[in-house]
């Protein structure tokens, strides 16, 4: 079979005569990898035949290993074996910082203390570029006095905060209060309809 401008032909030509039964004929097609080339190829293959097969192979031991199917292609053909990413950082950035999002893959045998600094690097890139950079000390406040269960008076709501987070005091009312409304702008004021109905 060969890939032209006009589609796909089949060399030597395939002939039925009227008492033939027609065969079926279905496509898949192979993901597959070269060497020292980092680019997936694809190939158009026949089910049943010889790359089908390979394609199956492939299939189950990308699922096995997590490898990509062009990865496994390229193990049965060379030996040569996949390199598995032990700990990956996507992420989902969004305005509100409330909806971003981090996304972890990691190994089980990666270090805490490694997963930590990663995690820390790969937050400090997502709000890099944002207009709107959340602190911890205002998502913890944000979090804290728009907690469902705190119907506590706002005198006493400063005394608890101060209690509960003493690297982070607040010694005046009104600059509570400022501070808790600025992050609460920053963070939750896009869901405050939905906030309203939840209550």
């Amino acid at each position: 079979m060969t890939a032209d401008a006009t589609g796909f032909s089949i060399t030597p030509a395939l002939s039925i005569s009227g008492s033939e039964r027609p065969i079926g004929f279905a496509l898949e097609s192979l993901d597959y990898g070269v060497p020292d080339d980092n680019w997936t190829r694809c190939i158009p293959v026949a089910l049943g035949g010889t790359l089908g097969q390979l394609r199956l192979l492939s299939e189950e031991l990308a699922d096995s290993y997590g490898w990509q199917k062009a990865q496994a292609v390229l193990f049965v053909l060379t030996d040569a074996t996949p390199i598995v990413e032990v700990l990956g950082v996507g992420s989902h950035g969004h305005t509100p910082p409330a909806l971003s999002r981090l996304v972890l893959r990691v190994d089980p045998f990666v270090p805490a203390s490694e997963l930590s600094r990663r995690y820390t690097a790969a937050r400090r890139r997502l709000f890099e570029n944002s207009e709107l950079t959340v602190r911890d000390r205002d998502l913890e406040l944000a979090i804290f006095v728009t907690a469902k269960s705190d119907r506590r008076l706002p005198g006493d709501r400063l005394k608890a905060w101060n209690s509960k987070h003493p690297n982070w005091r607040y010694g005046d009312q009104a600059v509570f209060e400022a501070a808790f409304s600025s992050a609460r702008a920053s963070i939750l004021a896009p869901f405050e309809p939905f906030r309203m109905l939840t209550r």
